[in-house]
């Protein structure tokens, strides 16, 4: 074995001990309380009552983009219509 390298261990070891000690002495301390900071300086402003219009603007279209055009098949006028609201008919009814 080297004169040296037996010197080199040897320090290198104590550097290790040294570290660890330090950590193992700063690790043991109780930590400080925590410091109370004073309250926040802040503004307060009276509530103002006023009648708001609720508007919301949105982009679209206003035409489709598709047209269809409807025609009556036969001419003439509806004179009334015998089947009742919220009734389902039958085929045979007419």
């Amino acid at each position: 074995m080297d004169i040296a390298s037996s010197k080199g261990r040897g320090a290198l070891r104590f550097g290790i001990l040294a570290a660890l000690s330090v950590m193992l002495v700063s690790g043991c301390k109780k930590p400080l309380p925590p410091v109370a900071s004073p309250p926040p300086t802040v503004s307060v402003a009276p509530p103002t009552v006023k009648e708001i219009v609720e508007w919301d603007e949105y982009i679209g279209r206003l035409e489709s983009p598709e047209t269809v055009e409807v025609r009556a098949r036969v001419s003439g006028y509806l004179d009334k219509s015998i089947s009742r609201k919220a009734k389902k008919s039958k085929k045979a009814t007419f």
